[in-house]
């Protein structure tokens, strides 16, 4: 690994005696998005409750990954993170993995698939790195676009000390153009109301649909949101973000997006997986152009035989265990909820939810095994993980 620059307050790394590693992974590259980043991620992570809270505890190393030409700017925009961890800028251009670098990886790709890639190639050196250096240390994987409460990070860290092999909150999207949050607000703080209390009108488009009173709901629901009289919304999310986790040697690969079966592969069990019960204790949003996946979409209502469509097609029966459990998305201070809504709305949501996994088994009893594609279907749902045909897992269509 070529490293181009690495930044310590004194000119020497951090050391405090009997603390765990905690590294912390970043891709981030261009003057626009560096700004972003600046401006939402970075504040976030130096709100009193992150970064100045975790460093008295823990060893913190942040890697920068980005091009060659990104490197000086993107030096001076990190600078105020010196003050709490070790840095460390990589270029793609000097990063191998599994034997080539990470620009060559990308040059024959175009449009999304190049942040998806890059994401992916970054992630693995970066699990490589940390395992190289023992068994024990704490992995955040933050994205760019990140905007966290006040204390998130702490608590996420606080979770892996004390037995959580992995930390992984349910994450949406907002609107950037709804919501602007400055850097003098993030470093004070903000708690999660902040974030959480011009919704809905903050969400994106994505989001948005995924409401389950939405006329135009997803025919995507990686996550369901329903609302919850005035006091926010419940949601249930099959791929919650991998915020952050314990590395293990076995668990180093995956073909798809992070989210799909890497942290279900990882864990010993997935009790081990740990999903908050609220955006009180982890709050992390991603904040997104309005035009971004931008779609026409077709009217039409949330129904279960659609959702048992989507569950069949798109997951695995391990992904039930995380869909299983409510997070709380709250408007409102927790003293003024109304309890007794959100424990109606989780016990009825989780009803439509069971209804579903039941219409799947029916499905499969009833309709004939050789109907076309129908068969792939029920072994990457029922099957093992490793049989899951997550979306790169699965053969081109002709």
């Amino acid at each position: 690994m070529a490293i181009l620059s690495r930044l310590h307050t004194d000119g020497k790394a951090r050391r405090l005696p009997g603390t765990a590693l905690t590294y912390m992974l970043f891709a981030v590259w261009g003057e626009r998005f560096i700004d972003k980043f600046a401006s939402l991620t970075m504040a976030s992570l130096l709100s009193p409750g992150n970064l100045p809270t975790l460093a008295k505890t823990h060893q913190l190393q942040l890697i920068f990954h980005t091009d060659r030409s990104s490197v000086a700017y993107l030096k001076i925009r990190m600078a105020p993170l010196e003050e709490y961890a070790d840095l460390t800028i990589v270029a793609f251009e000097d990063t191998t993995v599994d034997g080539r670098t990470v620009a060559d990886g990308i040059s024959l790709l175009k449009g999304p698939a190049v942040k998806h890639e890059l994401e992916r190639l970054v992630t693995f050196h970066t699990l490589d790195t940390v395992l190289d250096h023992g068994q024990g240390h704490s992995l955040f994987i933050i994205p760019s676009d990140l905007a966290a409460s006040d204390g998130s990070f702490t608590r996420a860290q606080t979770l892996l000390d004390n037995g959580a092999e992995a930390v992984a909150p349910p994450v949406l999207r907002l609107s950037e153009d709804h919501v602007t949050f400055s850097g003098t607000q993030l470093r004070d703080g903000i708690d999660d109301t902040t974030i959480c209390g011009a919704l809905p009108e903050s969400f994106q488009h994505i989001t948005g649909s995924c409401i389950a009173t939405s006329q135009n709901f997803s025919a995507y629901p990686a996550s369901i949101l329903w609302p919850v009289a005035d006091d926010g919304f419940l949601c249930r999310t099959f791929f919650p973000l991998t915020l952050a986790f314990k590395p293990q040697d076995h668990c180093r690969r995956y073909d798809s997006s992070i989210d799909y079966d890497f942290l279900l592969n990882l864990v010993s069990d997935p009790a081990k997986i740990y999903i908050p019960a609220s955006s009180a204790e982890i709050c992390a949003m991603k904040v997104t152009g309005g035009d971004y996946m931008q779609r026409d979409s077709t009217a039409q209502p949330l129904r279960g035989a659609a959702l048992a469509h989507f569950m069949l097609m798109e997951t695995n029966k391990a992904h039930r265990s995380l869909f299983s459990r409510p997070y709380r998305l709250l408007k409102k201070a927790e003293d003024e909820l109304d309890q007794e809504t959100w424990r109606y709305m989780e016990t009825e949501s989780g009803r439509f939810v069971d209804s579903a996994y039941d219409f799947i088994d029916q499905i499969v009893a009833k309709v004939p095994k050789d109907t076309p594609g129908l068969a792939q279907s029920i072994g990457s749902h029922f099957g093992r993980l490793e049989d899951y045909l997550s979306p790169m897992r699965r053969p081109a269509s002709n």
